[in-house]
């Protein structure tokens, strides 16, 4: 035999109010959020810059020699 599925009314009038419920907490949160500034949008966030160029090295006319390394143990002096 085929089960019949009766929806009733008030079952149906739960489901409104609480899908109603949810979404004026949803609408809750969002206006909570946007006054307390967590979702505005500042033009300076939207702008596409491109990042600065990276100071290429510049070389120094006398540059200093490297040091030279320290001779390990059992090196001799000379």
């Amino acid at each position: 035999m085929a089960r019949h599925h009766d929806i009733r009314l008030q079952h149906l009038g739960v489901a409104g109010l609480t899908l109603l419920g949810v979404l004026l907490l949803i609408a809750a949160l969002v206006v909570g959020g946007w006054r307390s500034g967590l979702l505005t949008v500042r033009s300076a966030d939207l702008s596409m810059r491109l990042p600065e160029r990276p100071a290429l090295p510049h070389r120094s006319p006398d540059p200093a020699p490297l040091p030279l390394p320290k001779p390990g143990p059992g090196v001799e002096q000379g």
